[in-house]
C-alpha cells in the first residue's frame, strides 16, 4: 500500500516524471541516482504503477523500452502535479523577492532615516511585504485548499481522500516554511528597530482578486523588478479564480465602465490594460489610490 505522503525519494521521482514526460526507466534512475539506489527507484515506479499515477507505453508492441508518463486522470497525480507546479513557481517567486529583501535591508543599513530615500526604500520593502502575504495567503486559501472541496466531489474512496489531503498539507506546510525564510531578514530588521512588520488588517481581509488587488500587486512587484517571477504566480491565482470564483463579480468589471467584454480579455493581463485607461482618469485617481491602500 502506498503511504498517504510521498516521501522525498518518491516526489524526486515524481517530479522528474512531471517535467519529462515519456522518458524512459533508465532516465529517471540516472536523475535520482545520488539519492535513490536502482533498486528503489524500481520499487517506486512499481508502486506508481500499482496506484495508477503513471502509464506505461511502447513505441511498437515488440519494443523493450517504455516510455512514462503521469496519468493525469487519477485524482492524487493531478492534486500532485498540481501542488508541485505551484510550489515551483511560488518559491521561484520568494528566491528573487528575498534577494530584494536583502538589498533594501542593506540599502537603509546605509541611509540616515532623516534622508528621504530611506522613506521610500522602507516604504517598497513593507508593501512588497504586504503583497506577498496578500498572495501567500490566495494560494493556500484558494489555489491549494479549494482543490481538496474541488475532488472530494470526484472521488468516492476515503483512502484516496486522504492521500490527497496529505498531498495538500505537505504542500501548505512547505510554502508557509519557505515564506517564513523569505521574510525573516527583512521583518528581523523591521523588529530590532521597534517598527510594525504587518498591520493586522492583511490577515482579516476576505480573499478576493478584485482589480484594486491586481493593479496593485502588479505595481508592487514590478516596481521591485520582479515581473519575471511574479507573472506566472499571477497566472496561477487567476486560474484558480477562473475556476472557484464568478471572476466578472469579484474583479468589479462592471462597475468601471470598461469597454471590452470579459470574455475577451487575455486573462489579468487584459484586464489590467483595461483599467489602466480607466485609471488614467483624473477625475477619479484619487479615489483610486485612496481604495488601494486599503486593500492589503
Amino acid at each position: 500500500m502506498m503511504s498517504p505522503e510521498l516521501p522525498e525519494r518518491q516526489l524526486s521521482v515524481f517530479n522528474y516524471l512531471r517535467t519529462h514526460p515519456g522518458c524512459s526507466k533508465e532516465a529517471v534512475r540516472r536523475a535520482v541516482e545520488s539519492i535513490a539506489s536502482r533498486d528503489t527507484v524500481r520499487n517506486i515506479l512499481y508502486e506508481f504503477e500499482e496506484n495508477n499515477l503513471i502509464v506505461l507505453k511502447k513505441d511498437k508492441p515488440n519494443s523493450q523500452i517504455y516510455h512514462i508518463y503521469i496519468n493525469y486522470e487519477n485524482e492524487l497525480a493531478s492534486v500532485l502535479d498540481y501542488s508541485e507546479r505551484i510550489k515551483s513557481t511560488y518559491f521561484a517567486l520568494l528566491g528573487s523577492v528575498k534577494e530584494r529583501f536583502h538589498e533594501i535591508t542593506s540599502e537603509l543599513e546605509n541611509l540616515d532615516r532623516s534622508n528621504y530615500k530611506w522613506n521610500s526604500k522602507y516604504r517598497s520593502g513593507t508593501e512588497l511585504l504586504k503583497g506577498l502575504f496578500y498572495i501567500n495567503k490566495y494560494l493556500i486559501d484558494v489555489c491549494i485548499v479549494l482543490q481538496l472541496f474541488d475532488h472530494q466531489e470526484k472521488v468516492k474512496d476515503n483512502e484516496t481522500l486522504m492521500k490527497i489531503q496529505f498531498a495538500i498539507n505537505s504542500a501548505i506546510y512547505q510554502i508557509q516554511i519557505r515564506l517564513l525564510d523569505t521574510i525573516s531578514k527583512y521583518s528581523m530588521w523591521l523588529h530590532g528597530r521597534g517598527m510594525p512588520i504587518l498591520a493586522r488588517s492583511v490577515f482579516l481581509n476576505p480573499i478576493t482578486i478584485d482589480i484594486e488587488s491586481l493593479y496593485l500587486l502588479k505595481v508592487i512587484f514590478y516596481n521591485n523588478r520582479l515581473a519575471t517571477s511574479f507573472d506566472p504566480v499571477m497566472d496561477f491565482m487567476w486560474e484558480a479564480g477562473c475556476k472557484f470564483a464568478d471572476l466578472r463579480e469579484c474583479v468589479g468589471f462592471e462597475r468601471f465602465g470598461m469597454s471590452q467584454r470579459f470574455e475577451d480579455l487575455n486573462g489579468w493581463r487584459g484586464v489590467l490594460v483595461e483599467f489602466g485607461k480607466y485609471y488614467e482618469n483624473p477625475s477619479i485617481v484619487h479615489d483610486t489610490r485612496n481604495n488601494l491602500r486599503n486593500i492589503i
